[in-house]
């Protein structure tokens, strides 16, 4: 059906919220989730210039480190484009559902396919998400395990 009035473009941006509000948390997300990666990258960096000048018992520990490190950067990469792809999703959905209202376009199932690959995507994401803390537990049991 084609927008033809103030009341039917009302009608449009209110099935559009609900995208606008997911790429909106989907954004906050991925903020938080570059900067923990750029802190990995960061540490790894730190952590590799510090082998340079200590034993070989330090060497083993911060090897370590840096392996786990290198793996939580590998999931938050794997977080921001999922990530990322979510936000692409959604967009299409919410450029669809405006094709249908104002062109006439019969692409519905687009916009619902696509709705649903933004949500699977975000779900990616937070999946990713949880291995990665539980990797940063694991990188902190090590620092901790030389100080108990």
């Amino acid at each position: 059906m084609i927008i033809s009035g103030i009341h039917d473009l009302a009608q449009l941006l209110q099935s559009s919220i609900a995208p606008v509000t997911l790429i909106s948390g989907a954004g906050l997300l991925l903020l938080s989730m570059t900067n923990r990666y750029g802190r990995a990258i960061d540490r790894i960096r730190v952590i590799v210039k510090e082998v340079q000048n200590c034993s070989l018992t330090d060497k083993e520990r911060l090897s370590e480190q840096v392996h786990i490190l290198y793996k939580r950067a590998r999931l938050l990469r794997g977080v921001i484009f999922s990530g990322v792809c979510c936000i692409l999703f959604v967009s299409i959905t919410i450029l669809s559902l405006f094709f249908v209202g104002f062109l006439g376009w019969s692409i519905e199932s687009l916009a619902i396919f696509s709705f649903a690959l933004g949500v699977l995507c975000l779900i990616v994401s937070l999946i990713l998400f949880i291995q990665e803390v539980t990797l940063s537990l694991n990188a902190l049991k090590i620092e901790v395990k030389t100080i108990l």
